[in-house]
């Protein structure tokens, strides 16, 4: 019983604490309700200087696009048949689809993005990158010599295998060449299997979640042995593939800004009083810039380039790529791949990457470089005239309006014959018969 009278103090004293403070916490309200009113501007608002890497969505039904480029765009394809051919541009900064474009045979232009963004396509030489930032990451000089044996663009086991007598090259000059068992040595003999999952992994490979906006994912299968390593990473083999979205997306990376960044569907919006995006002066694969740039002056690009964007015609502009070739079944062809970029020299925020595949079969042939230099030399020519506002890729009139602005250069170049290399499929050696 004594202890009753302190239990009820005990009650009375919290009571009275949780009271006062309700009432300081009211006139604390009233106050700030009051100094708001009186300064309506003091609160800073948060500004939105770069746009986000990954964006929950799905694939678009009709992206959204520049008119002007994917009227000509379409024009081109329209006017040279393959097998198939897919166009995709991306804008460097933000990713911002300029045009996305697919024609099979004679079929008129589509937007179909299952055959834009599926990866139903062998990556070809392409993986070519892969290996190459793999190696420079790991403090390889892209000019230092290496030797292989062989033919260049063949891949036997014995052409992986530790020589020291052979062909000197610098990893620079085998990218631009495209040779096979300078990267088959690498991956098998110097980077090693973890390495080049660990490059195809950054690089968007075998991600169930997707690469964000509803880009799936490409597909790589794990090496099965030493030798299926040296096929992976030279890309001679039909067991890597990717879309032509995701092809520009790893250009676009290597590029820019290292983000591995899916396509803007919504256009972003940037506070006009940010600065251009800060974009670090050395990466660990810096020395990737110089091997696309001599895969285009120099290498497999450099006939289609030379007739599609000649080399008088670049000053002021920084380009390059890498190209691919590899037979394939679905559909049935050669397949071509151009992969690269474009950019105002000294402007790194402003430019484009791209990325073109052609499927051709037969003696008549269209060639990705040569489509891809004609779509970045039109770039070129109105890379400051953009149409600010996006419109669906499908939409016919507005289409129509864009071709009302070709400038004669616009029509000169749709009027071009297309520059390609004759390709001729394999002939079966056959007995001698008896006679």
């Amino acid at each position: 019983m004594p202890q009753a009278p302190r239990r009820k103090w005990s009650r009375i004293l919290i009571a009275s604490i949780a009271l006062a403070g309700a009432l300081y916490g009211i006139s604390s309200l009233v106050d700030s309700a009051g100094d708001s009113a009186a300064r309506p501007d003091t609160v800073a608002v948060p500004r939105d200087c770069s746009p986000q890497s990954i964006f929950p969505g799905r694939l678009p039904g009709i992206p959204r696009v520049d008119a002007q480029a994917q009227a000509f765009a379409t024009d081109l394809v329209m006017r040279h048949p393959s097998v198939l051919t897919v166009a995709v541009g991306l804008d460097l900064r933000t990713a911002r689809p300029i045009f996305f474009l697919a024609r099979e045979g004679e079929k008129p232009v589509t937007t179909d993005m299952r055959i834009l963004a599926e990866p139903r396509y062998p990556m070809a030489s392409l993986a070519k990158i892969l290996t190459s930032a793999a190696a420079i990451s790991n403090g390889m000089d892209p000019f230092q010599s290496i030797t292989f044996r062989g033919n260049a663009h063949t891949l036997y086991k014995s052409q992986i295998r530790p020589t020291q007598g052979g062909t000197e090259v610098s990893l620079a000059k085998a990218f631009a060449f495209s040779i096979n068992p300078v990267f088959g040595a690498l991956g098998a003999s110097t980077l090693g299997r973890e390495t080049i999952l660990r490059w195809a992994d950054s690089l968007g490979f075998n991600k169930p979640e997707g690469l964000g906006n509803g880009v799936p994912s490409g597909r790589m299968l794990a090496p099965a042995d030493t030798y299926n390593l040296a096929e992976v990473s030279s890309g001679f083999v039909r067991t890597t593939f990717l879309s032509p979205v995701h092809a520009a997306m790893i250009v676009r990376k290597f590029a820019h800004d290292g983000v591995l960044r899916p396509p803007s569907w919504t256009p972003p919006e940037l506070d006009s009083t940010c600065a251009e995006s800060t974009i670090p002066d050395k990466r660990p694969y810096d020395g990737l810039g110089e091997l696309f740039r001599l895969t285009v002056d120099s290498g497999t690009a450099r006939g289609g380039f030379q007739a599609g964007w000649p080399i008088e015609a670049r000053e002021g502009f920084q380009l390059g790529g890498k190209t691919g070739s590899l037979d394939g079944k679905d559909p049935e062809g050669r397949y071509e791949w151009f992969a690269g970029f474009a950019r105002i020299e000294g402007e790194p925020d402003s430019g484009i990457a791209i990325a073109v595949m052609t499927v051709n079969a037969g003696r008549h042939v269209l060639n990705a470089s040569w489509t891809a230099a004609s779509l970045l030399h039109w770039w070129a020519r109105h890379a400051t005239k953009l149409d600010a506002i996006p419109v669906a890729a499908n939409d016919a009139k507005q289409l129509d309006a864009a071709r009302a602005k070709y400038t004669q250069d616009d029509k000169d170049a749709l009027s071009e014959r297309p520059w390609h290399r004759p390709w001729r499929k394999k002939r079966i050696r056959r007995k001698a018969r008896p006679h």
